[in-house]
């Protein structure tokens, strides 16, 4: 099955983005493919974990996830964020697909 990330805003959106997210994962699966959510990678953050520290943390955890996809799937507003234009570095390098 073709793997399919998905990428996209969160920081500054209500509920970091999680309804855009949850909508486009329902999308892909109907459409056949397997998608990745980041929402769902996402661990707890740690006690006396920085904010920055966490977001680090999390997108170390989002670019890793993008070894195993075959393609990567551009919510609305990602070249405005900053974890999303790196992850479509992160793409690009690995050569994967990109659906918008």
């Amino acid at each position: 099955m073709i793997r399919v990330y998905i990428s996209g805003p969160m920081k500054g959106k209500i509920d970091l983005n999680r309804p855009a997210f949850d909508k486009a994962e329902r999308l892909l699966a109907e459409l056949g493919y397997e998608p990745v959510n980041p929402h769902k990678l996402s661990p707890a953050r740690r006690a006396g974990e920085s904010e920055d520290a966490y977001y680090e943390r999390c997108l170390e955890i989002d670019l890793a996830a993008l070894l195993g996809c075959d393609m990567i799937y551009f919510l609305g507003g990602w070249m405005q964020s900053k974890g999303a234009v790196r992850e479509f570095g992160r793409a690009m390098e690995l050569g994967l697909k990109v659906l918008t």
